[in-house]
């Protein structure tokens, strides 16, 4: 964690963390894990990253303890996390970062769901739905996805709209993000 990167993204980032973890095809193995924030003009910016033996719960417990020391995040109402879901890392958000918006990425949910659920329309209705800005837009596409494929209908519903439609995300911090990967 480099002070230079710390001043940078404090003073020229808006309040988002992607936190990512990438497997090291290395021999000796291990994971590389990142905090990358978003600029003004949706760009990169890389925050803090950490090489662990393994992804899980512990190691990423660790990583954010450390981004909140570095950041001095002192309430984490005023942040969004975005991540892939991944299960250690969604419960030490939901332990350290309590009152973050926590958004999951659309690509990782629809990869999950298209393996269930087939065919083009379910594909369209699915992005339409998350990428909708007004409520009644994607109330709209719900519908039609109720329609054309009821069990379909019920594993979105089942995902809470919050942490994944465009429509559902807050305002103040003025990011309208689907997906972790920004590049």
């Amino acid at each position: 964690m480099l002070g230079c990167f710390k001043i940078g993204f404090l003073f020229g980032c808006r309040p988002v963390i992607d936190l990512d973890g990438t497997h090291l095809k290395t021999s000796n193995g291990g994971v590389l894990l990142c905090a990358v924030g978003i600029d003004g003009n949706k760009g990169m910016y890389h925050v803090a990253y950490a090489i662990v033996l393994k992804e899980n719960r512990k190691s990423w417990e660790w990583f954010i303890g450390l981004l909140i020391l570095y950041l001095k995040i002192e309430n984490s109402y005023t942040w969004i996390v975005l991540s892939d879901k991944q299960k250690g890392l969604l419960r030490a958000v939901e332990e350290l970062l309590p009152n973050s918006e926590h958004r999951f990425c659309v690509r990782h949910m629809y990869s999950n769901f298209k393996q269930i659920h087939k065919g083009v329309q379910l594909k369209s209705l699915f992005w339409k739905a998350a990428s909708a800005t007004r409520l009644v837009d994607f109330n709209s596409e719900m519908e039609k996805c109720k329609a054309l494929n009821i069990e379909a209908f019920n594993w979105v519903r089942a995902r809470h709209p919050r942490n994944w439609a465009r429509s559902h995300f807050s305002t103040w911090p003025k990011c309208d993000m689907l997906l972790n990967k920004f590049a």
